[in-house]
């Protein structure tokens, strides 16, 4: 016989499954990492200066620019899933997610002032890319569960 039908891995349960992953792994991450540039040489326990300066701006919106990305990336990919489907939109926005990522890890150097802005728009990215994953990643799940 034909047997069972072949998934990729696009229509895999696996890839909501590391989406779903790399939400909460990013989400943890964001207050490790602040904790490491506000150390001196890595010493979080020392009561010298910072080796990146928070500026005042930061200490207020980055840790919330990745909660307002991931809002906005709810509404507009789940919109984005039903103009180009759902797969093909899953892919954009685990793209954003690893691009979010490595723009606040790779491009995060130089002076503190700029690693900071760097870090805060990748952050957004990051949570935008986030944000697309939920409702893209549940309806990928409902669609492989439905007979």
């Amino acid at each position: 016989g034909r047997g069972a039908p072949r998934l990729s891995v696009c229509t895999s349960p696996l890839v909501p499954s590391v989406s779903n992953f790399s939400i909460q792994y990013n989400y943890a991450c964001a207050s490790i990492a602040i904790a490491i540039m506000l150390s001196h040489n890595d010493d979080v326990v020392t009561m010298e200066e910072a080796d990146f300066p928070e500026p005042g701006w930061a200490q207020n919106s980055l840790l919330a620019l990745v909660f307002v990305g991931s809002v906005l990336g709810m509404l507009l990919m789940g919109y984005l899933g039903d103009l180009l489907g759902i797969h093909q939109s899953l892919v954009l926005t685990n793209t954003l997610v690893v691009f979010g990522a490595l723009s606040c890890g790779a491009l995060a150097w130089g002076r503190p002032a700029w690693v900071w802005r760097v870090i805060a728009l990748g952050r957004f990215v990051l949570g935008f890319g986030i944000g697309g994953n939920y409702p893209l990643s549940a309806a990928a799940a409902a669609q492989e569960a439905s007979p």
